[in-house]
């Protein structure tokens, strides 16, 4: 067991940060997020984690969640915007989520907060030790109207964003749009 307000984090957590979005179970939006994650955040030579939330308990929809790294000191907009087509546009917002690599759990810290209440009746216990292994392990856990969800979560895949192949792709589309 490993307490998150305790366990010292090691440079590379130090130095970035995890942002996670949710987005609905559809190939069309994920593939949108991914490219807006490479091309206009520029997260490009990163891994990308892709998840899906069970849909008995994620509220009868199964979803997608979209996980990455940035560095610590990244500046980015909380809200954007994607179309999948000229009359789908979507709105997502990004959620900063801690990871406890042991136990494969991504957690913000107001529902760690939220988490260690409901298992003790306090608020003020810094040194209780949650059981992420044995309680938590392949879950998302955040609050949603101030209500903690703990969702359990399937591995999908995790996308490389090589830069290569974007360097490749900015290429082909510059020589294609200079013989049009």
């Amino acid at each position: 067991m490993e307490n998150a307000a305790t366990t010292a984090p090691n440079k590379d957590e130090r130095d970035s940060r995890h942002l996670m979005v949710f987005l609905p179970h559809n190939e069309n939006v994920k593939f949108a997020v991914l490219s807006y994650i490479a091309d206009s955040l520029k997260i490009r030579g990163s891994k990308v984690v892709v998840l899906k939330t069970d849909a008995k308990v994620d509220g009868g929809e199964a979803r997608y969640a979209i996980v990455f790294k940035v560095p610590k000191d990244y500046k980015f907009n909380n809200a954007f915007a994607v179309s999948v087509s000229e009359d789908k546009k979507f709105t997502f917002r990004f959620l900063q989520v801690h990871y406890k690599r042991n136990s494969k759990t991504f957690y913000t810290l107001n529902a760690m907060n939220e988490l260690i209440f409901q298992e003790t009746g306090s608020r003020e216990d810094r040194k209780y030790q949650i059981d992420w292994e044995g309680k938590y392990p392949e879950k998302i856990i955040y609050l949603r109207q101030k209500e903690l969800r703990i969702l359990p979560t399937l591995l999908v895949g995790v996308v490389n964003l090589d830069p290569k192949f974007y360097d490749a792709t900015d290429a082909a589309d510059n020589e294609n749009s200079k013989e049009g």
